[in-house]
C-alpha cells in the first residue's frame, strides 16, 4: 500500500450536549446518568489498505457480507475504487492489484448519542468492617456516519464491519477493608462486539481484576494487585482466519499480571 497526505483537509469541527442528574436518597448511596449526543463534521478519517479493499470489494460485489445493499456509484465507492491500482485486462496477470493508495479524508458527518449511568453504596458494620459497591455503565443509543453528502447515512450499530462497536460496556467493583486491610475485586464486562466478518456480533465477555493492601500508619502502604485475576483468554473469533485471532482494541494477549507496590507519602509541613 502506499499513503500520502492531502492539503485539501479542512478542519474538524464539532457540536455536543449534555444533560444528567444525581439522586442520593441518603448518605451511603447516590445513582447518577448522563445522556451525551456529539456531532463531528469534517472528521479527518485515514483508512487503512486492508479497509479500502473490503469496501472496494463490496462496491464491485454491490452488497456487503450481511447483504446490505452497495451502490457502486455512490462517491464512497467511486473513492475506494479510485485508491486501488490493477494491472489492465489485458496484461499477464489481468487486473491483479499492483497498490493500494490510502489517504485521509474529511467525512461529512460523524454523530453519536448515549447514556452513562454510575451508582455508588457503602456500607459500614461494627465488626466486619466496611463495604464499598460501585457500577457503572454505558449504553450507545446510535452512532451513524456519512463519509460524503451524497452518501446515504451508515448505522455503524448495524454495519458491524468498520466500527468495533459494542452495544453496552459496564464495570463494577466490590471493595472490603478492615482496619488497614483492604481488597478490592473488580469487573468489566463488554456486551456483543461485532465479528471479523461483519456478519454477527459476538456474546458478552468479562475480566476481573483484584487487590489487597495493607496499610501502616498513615505514610505507607503495600498494595499486591492481580490483572486479570482469572487468567482470561481474550475473546476468539471464529470468523477472524489470521492471528490473533482477536481484536487488539478491546482485548490484551497479556494473561494474569501480578504487580507488588510500596507507596510512602512524605509529611509536608
Amino acid at each position: 500500500g502506499r499513503s500520502n497526505g492531502s492539503i485539501a483537509l479542512k478542519d474538524e469541527t464539532s457540536r455536543s450536549a449534555t444533560g444528567g442528574f444525581i439522586y442520593a436518597p441518603f448518605k451511603a448511596f447516590d445513582i447518577s446518568a448522563d445522556y451525551y449526543y456529539i456531532r463531528l463534521s469534517n472528521e479527518v478519517e485515514y483508512q487503512s489498505s486492508d479497509i479500502v479493499l473490503r469496501e472496494e470489494a463490496d462496491c464491485l460485489l454491490g452488497s456487503t457480507p450481511a447483504g446490505q445493499p452497495v451502490n457502486v456509484n455512490s462517491p464512497t465507492c467511486q473513492q475506494v475504487i479510485s485508491e486501488v491500482v490493477r494491472n489492465p485486462a489485458t496484461a499477464f496477470n489481468p487486473l491483479q492489484i499492483t497498490s493500494v493508495l490510502v489517504q485521509p479524508i474529511n467525512a461529512a458527518v460523524d454523530r453519536t448519542d448515549g447514556i452513562d449511568v454510575a451508582a455508588h453504596y457503602r456500607l459500614a458494620t461494627e465488626r466486619f468492617g466496611g463495604f464499598s459497591f460501585t457500577a457503572g455503565l454505558t449504553r450507545v443509543f446510535s452512532h451513524t456516519t456519512q463519509d460524503f453528502p451524497q452518501d446515504p447515512v451508515d448505522d455503524e450499530l448495524r454495519d458491524l464491519f468498520v466500527w468495533e462497536l459494542p452495544y453496552w460496556k459496564a464495570n463494577g467493583s466490590v471493595t472490603w477493608s478492615l482496619g488497614p486491610l483492604a481488597t478490592t475485586l473488580y469487573t468489566r464486562l463488554i456486551g456483543g462486539l461485532p465479528n471479523f466478518d461483519g456478519t454477527g456480533r459476538l456474546g458478552q465477555t468479562s475480566i476481573y481484576n483484584g487487590s489487597v493492601s495493607y496499610r501502616f500508619g498513615a505514610n505507607a502502604q503495600l498494595r499486591l494487585t492481580v490483572d486479570n485475576l482469572f487468567d482470561t483468554q481474550p475473546q476468539r473469533d471464529p470468523t477472524w482466519t489470521s492471528w490473533p485471532y482477536y481484536t487488539r482494541n478491546w482485548f490484551s494477549p497479556v494473561g494474569r499480571d501480578f504487580y507488588l507496590s510500596f507507596n510512602y507519602q512524605f509529611a509536608g509541613r
